[in-house]
């Protein structure tokens, strides 16, 4: 039955959701790496987290698009009581000082 737990994501004690708003970047010629995100479900994944699936909405409104963004709505999976109950209360500045970036940075990319 396990196997089929696992397969089936059963395994979980439980779901939330995890919502951030990534406002939308000034005008570009080429990409860029959003690594306050990338360092977030990073600390999401080194807590217990599991992302079982994700969803994206974009907004622009306002004058001249000033909010515009993109909405990230995350289903995480949490496989402990104690993770289930915990608050996801994310202080950036603390998730980037014990972060260290192991991406290789590409440079045609601009990096912010």
């Amino acid at each position: 039955m396990s196997v089929i737990k696992k397969i089936f994501g059963f395994d979980y004690y439980g779901k939330k959701s995890f919502t951030y708003f990534l406002p939308a970047p000034p005008e570009r010629n080429t990409g860029y790496q959003e690594k306050e995100f990338d360092q977030i479900i990073s600390h999401l994944a080194n807590k217990g987290y599991e992302v079982i699936d994700f969803h994206t909405q974009s907004i622009s409104y306002g004058e001249q698009n000033h909010c515009a963004g993109i909405w990230i709505v995350c289903l995480l999976g949490c496989k402990t009581e104690k993770l289930f109950n915990e608050t996801i209360n994310i202080d950036y500045s603390e998730v980037n000082a014990q972060s260290t970036s192991n991406i290789a940075l590409d440079p045609s990319i601009i990096h912010d």
